[in-house]
Order: structure tokens, then sequence, then C-alpha cells
């Protein structure tokens, strides 16, 4: 019965079945040398890639509008579709006939979305690929942000009758490249009404139960408790951390994603800049939105992309406590004093 499954079953049958299981992505199809696309999705890559829209089975009385490209542009039309705010689901051929099948079967080798990018080809040199991630409690809520790339995650919580407003100010600061929650608190009339200021941030829904969060957690980062992270006492920033982790392992097609570390932000720790002193400061852009002139111009002389986005995380989360403060100027000051030390570093970056 399988095999006579196989023997029937058509290419655009394997396309629905895979569309089915994204249904909120482009499809990059591949067939051959060709990565093809189907549908809407052929119509949508042929107004943002430039493709030429053309029809399957012409004759038809439907035709199947099609559009194509050669697989080695797929990384170009990766980055152009995820600026344009889609995600996209890459189907690879497979290199064998299964048993009974008389096409070559296509299977999901990847989910690219904005907010999980790890691929040095698919970053702005001086971007992160950002993953912010809410958590409603009744009083209260949980943030957590993770940037893919390197593994490293940020975690904090907010209390009170102005909880959204610092949440406000927090989204705006990170600029997360996609912002992922659950369904019940996507229909949040608070939550709703902060997505509009994060226009270039895709909102994105993810379902898991908060003990499954917890347990994700700690599988990925490999401990038997999340008390060495003080998380145990921030259960809302814990259950924001786990959502965005698997969410990230979901698009990423494996059993886990590495994380490095969970910091957990207390307030006391940082200096707390609303978006009026951001923009005003003009730490990361000028008030005419420029990137030169702004004090991350002035200050980068970093070696290395993943080095340009940690020094623009410190500048966006200043630190408050002098002891803190003084060790970080003490380890700059230290290696600016060894030059010979400091060249050679940075000529190993070079990579």
């Amino acid at each position: 019965m399988e095999c006579a499954e196989m023997t029937k079953r058509g290419m655009m049958d394997q396309f629905f079945d895979i569309k089915e299981q994204h249904p909120d992505t482009i499809l990059f199809f591949r067939m051959g040398d060709f990565y093809e696309l189907f549908h809407e999705d052929a119509e949508v890559a042929a107004d943002v890639l430039g493709l030429s829209l053309t029809s399957r089975d012409k004759n038809a009385e439907q035709p199947i509008p099609m559009a194509g490209f050669p697989w080695h542009g797929l990384e170009e039309h990766l980055r152009t579709m995820l600026r344009a705010g889609h995600k996209v689901t890459v189907a690879e051929q497979e290199e064998e006939l299964r048993p009974g099948a008389k096409l070559l079967e296509r299977v999901v080798t990847r989910v690219y979305t904005p907010g999980s990018l790890y691929e040095e080809g698919l970053l702005e040199s001086d971007e992160q690929s950002l993953l912010a991630s809410v958590v409603l409690g009744s009083e209260a809520l949980g943030l957590a942000v993770i940037d893919a790339s390197t593994g490293k995650a940020w975690a904090s919580t907010h209390n009170g009758a102005d909880r959204f407003l610092r949440l406000q100010d927090d989204l705006l600061r990170w600029q997360p490249s996609e912002f992922v929650l659950t369904p019940k608190d996507a229909e949040d009339a608070h939550l709703a009404r902060l997505f509009p200021l994060l226009e270039k941030t895709m909102v994105s829904q993810h379902k898991l139960s908060p003990t499954k969060r917890e347990e994700r957690l700690r599988t990925m980062l490999n401990v038997a408790d999340l008390g060495h992270l003080d998380l145990d006492h921030a259960p809302l920033a814990l259950s924001a951390t786990g959502l965005a982790a698997d969410y990230l392992a979901t698009v990423h097609l494996r059993v886990d994603v590495h994380l490095q570390d969970v910091e957990l932000l207390e307030e006391q720790g940082h200096l707390l800049l609303d978006q009026t002193t951001l923009r005003n400061l003009e730490l990361t852009s000028t008030l005419a939105g420029e990137y030169d002139g702004s004090l991350l111009s002035t200050l980068n002389r970093c070696r290395t992309a993943m080095g340009r986005r940690l020094l623009k995380t410190w500048i966006l989360h200043p630190l408050l406590e002098m002891e803190a403060i003084q060790t970080r100027h003490h380890a700059v000051g230290t290696l600016s004093r060894s030059a010979r030390r400091l060249d050679g570093m940075r000529e190993s970056l070079k990579g």
C-alpha cells in the first residue's frame, strides 16, 4: 500500500504537503539545479525578487503560476526575501529514489526567519539577528532576547503598572528582528498596541507549555537546574527564554540549539535608557537616522562582526554599578597598554 502511494505521489503533492506544514512561509522548492516557486509564492517572488512569472501546465484551464532561480542564487534571494519581511522554507531534493517512488522526494532542511539567522552570509556585518520573546503573567511579564548567531541570551522581568511601557523601551532599544509570543498572549490588547511601533520586526507565534519551556531550557544549557543563573527566581523571564529557544530549535530543525549563556538583566545593574534619551544622545544613529556620526560609529574599531555587535549591546545597555564599570575599564585599559599583544590579537581576528 505504501509503495502504491509513493508511485502515485506527484511533485505538486510534495509541494502541497510541505506548504501545509509551513503555511506562513515562502517555499523554495528544489528541482534539479533550480529552486522553483508555485502559486502565491511565485507571485510574491516575482514582485520581491524580480523573477519572471511564468506558468506550469500552460494549456490547463487554470495554469499554475511559477517562478524560479538557479541554485547558486539561494543566499542572495534568501537575504532579499528576509529583508522584505518574509519567512522562507527551503526544501532540498534527495539524491536517491525512495522505494517504490518515481520522483525524488523533497525534504525541508531549514526555515529561515529574520530572528533566527546565524549564517554570516545572511547577516549585515554590524547587525544582530535578535529574537525577542515575551510571556505575560497576571501582574508581571518576562522578556528574553537571543542572538542566534552567538547563542547569547538576555532575560528580564518587569513588574507593576508601567511594565508594558518598560517593555516598549526594551523592545525599541534592542530592535529585535523577530518577536515571538504564544497565541494566547498575542491576543493581549496591551501587546497589540506595541506592534505598530515595531515596524522592522516580524511578529511570530509559537505554542509550548510553561513546563516544556523550562525543560527545553535546562536541556539546551545542559544543567540540572537553573539556580546558577538566578532564573529560578525569575519564572517569567525563564519561561520567555525557553519559548524563544524552542522556537529557534523548531525553525532550525534541530533537537536543540546552542545557548552560550543566559544573562539576567536586573534593573539595578544597568542604566535604563528610554527612547527619547537613546535618540537624542545619538548612540547608534544620528537624529537623521544615519550611522555615521553616532557614538557607535566613533567607537567602532572592532575587527569582527561579533565584536561590533557586542559593542552595540554595551552601548545600549550601559553598566550602572561602579565595580562592574571599573572591572570593564581595567580589562580594556590593560589590553590597550599592551601594544604587541593587542596588535597580535587584531591580526589573528582578521580570519
